[in-house]
């Protein structure tokens, strides 16, 4: 299995963009000027018949929220890492805490973190924010990498260990 080289951060991210040498990654995420974020509206049909979110929806919203970070952090799309790789990275456990509904027509923000990185699994924390109400929700994903032709674990790969890590001390999960 051959980790392809990754792709740079997208500019606004970044204060300034690192050079990534054909043999490996330069260490790019002490560049990031604030932690990663998605910025979505609400559509009517995502909502149920009180004209809020309809509870499945929000964790669509951080899964979709945690591909965007790998494909724009990580520099790989989840189809290259599952088709081009053959590496998996399935969700093993999910919570949701529901502060504030979302309404239909209302835009919201995304922040994603880490709280953890184990030998196998990252541990991601997705907080939605609104100018209305705050904080929306937060949502905590684990999800473990793994190889396809197997279906078993394996060592979160190089060189996307380093970023995720890099990531974590840069933009450190708060707890209350």
């Amino acid at each position: 299995m051959t980790v392809p080289a990754i792709l740079p951060l997208i500019p606004r991210y970044i204060k300034s963009m690192s050079v990534f040498s054909q043999a490996g990654c330069e260490t790019i995420i002490s560049t990031l000027k604030v932690p990663f974020t998605v910025t979505r509206k609400v559509a009517w049909g995502e909502c149920d018949p009180a004209g809020i979110t309809y509870t499945p929806k929000t964790l669509e919203y951080a899964v979709e929220a945690v591909g965007d970070f790998f494909r724009e952090i990580l520099g790989i799309s989840w189809y290259d890492l599952n088709i081009k790789n053959g590496m998996g990275q399935p969700f093993v456990h999910t919570e949701i805490d529901f502060i504030a509904p979302l309404r239909a027509d209302e835009r919201f923000t995304m922040e994603v973190r880490i709280e953890k990185l184990g030998n196998a699994s990252i541990k991601w924390v997705v907080t939605g924010r609104n100018a209305r109400a705050g904080d929306c929700f937060a949502v905590k994903l684990v999800a473990c990498f793994l190889d396809r032709a197997k279906h078993c674990s394996i060592p979160v790969p190089e060189p996307w260990r380093q970023r995720v890590a890099e990531y974590m001390v840069a933009f450190p999960v708060f707890s209350d």
